[in-house]
């Protein structure tokens, strides 16, 4: 069904009303991220990246996208609802986008696209209007710098500039390619952050919020963006270290309950030997023996997800050389510890009202 927006104009021109179409689109955005660059220099940032090899940052914000993907809706066959995938390829082999394309559209039913350019993202986001639909939601995974999502950061590459979303590119998204009711949200560092405070915000210091590029962009596509003012931390992207540790017990307990229940087996094949042995080969027991009890799961679903997540990230590794999750990130993205003085988490940025 059809419904009404009507677009925000200034008092020097007329309110128009444009069609808006219902059937919507839940993006995810992912940048590319160099190995052993980090969003923080926290020690649990990079212990976490240690635990996982040198290469482990460079998949966070592949994880933390697939993450996303299971958190919107799930598309339908008429298309109504649709999540995408969007990569930007800088520095990704062609077999790991081939894997990573298989995961987002096998296992997931979303639609895949690689960019190689900032203009690329706005020109699809602009482009819902001449497809006859509207972004509902779309979460950007990147490094970021006050005013600028850094789809690209320190990739040494001569194409770096082209894949920065500052203050320019986020005027040029079209208000109408989003639904009335939708959200982007960066995970980017200090995007919601107005300029360069260092590492602490001072007594009385301004932290410019209405400069931010999060209020420049809900403004431009007049809805609600939600943003760190701080720098953002991924430590937690393949689970805390107490997630670690226990998918390793997890792990361990897997091996003695498949030797258990490989020893249940063979009791319980050997009883039903028996038990047809005698005359009376329907009953329940042999003689006053009854059937051996099959061992009971020393772990919840939970755990187990959990420690396979950890055996499949290590075979992606020795293929790829990087730990490729295909269930997402563990943990969601969080606030680092700095700029100190800011609010901690996502803040919200509503459109400015015109005057």
């Amino acid at each position: 069904m059809d419904e009404q927006k009507q677009s925000r104009t200034g008092p020097e021109n007329p309110t128009t009303e444009v069609e808006a179409i219902a059937d919507v689109d839940y993006v995810t955005v992912v940048g590319c991220s160099v190995p052993q660059i980090f969003d923080s220099w926290n020690a649990r940032d990079i212990a976490s990246n240690v635990w996982n090899g040198q290469a482990g940052d460079k998949v966070w914000f592949i994880n933390h996208g697939i993450r996303q993907l299971q958190q919107y809706p799930a598309g339908t066959a008429d298309y109504s609802i649709q999540r995408v995938f969007l990569i930007f390829t800088e520095q990704y082999s062609r077999a790991l986008l081939d894997e990573v394309r298989s995961i987002v559209t096998g296992m997931y039913g979303a639609s895949y696209r690689e960019l190689t350019s900032v203009s690329d993202l706005v020109d699809f986001a602009n482009a819902r209007l001449t497809k006859k639909r509207r972004i509902k939601q779309m979460d950007f995974y990147a490094h970021g710098v006050v005013h600028s999502v850094e789809f690209g950061y320190q990739t040494g590459s001569k194409t770096q500039a082209e894949l920065r979303f500052g203050l320019a590119q986020a005027r040029m998204m079209n208000e109408l390619a989003f639904d009335e009711k939708a959200r982007i949200s960066s995970y980017a560092c200090r995007t919601g952050l107005g300029h360069d405070i260092g590492d602490r915000l001072d007594p009385g210091e301004d932290p410019g919020y209405r400069e931010s590029l999060a209020q420049v962009l809900a403004d431009a596509a007049d809805i609600r963006v939600d943003a760190f003012p701080r720098r953002t931390s991924y430590e937690n992207t393949f689970g805390t270290s107490s997630d670690r540790k226990a998918a390793l017990e997890t792990q361990r307990r897997m091996d003695q309950y498949k030797r258990e229940q490989e020893r249940y087996l063979g009791r319980l094949d050997d009883y039903r030997h028996r038990l047809n042995a005698t005359d009376n080969a329907r009953a329940m027991s042999v003689g006053d023996e009854p059937p051996p009890e099959p061992p009971v799961k020393p772990y919840s679903n939970e755990d187990e997800k959990l420690a396979r997540q950890m055996e499949l990230r290590e075979l992606y590794k020795q293929k790829f050389n990087v730990p490729l999750d295909k269930y997402g990130a563990v943990r969601p993205v969080s606030s680092g510890k700095t700029p100190e003085g800011l609010p901690m988490g996502l803040i919200k940025f509503s459109p400015t009202d015109p005057e």
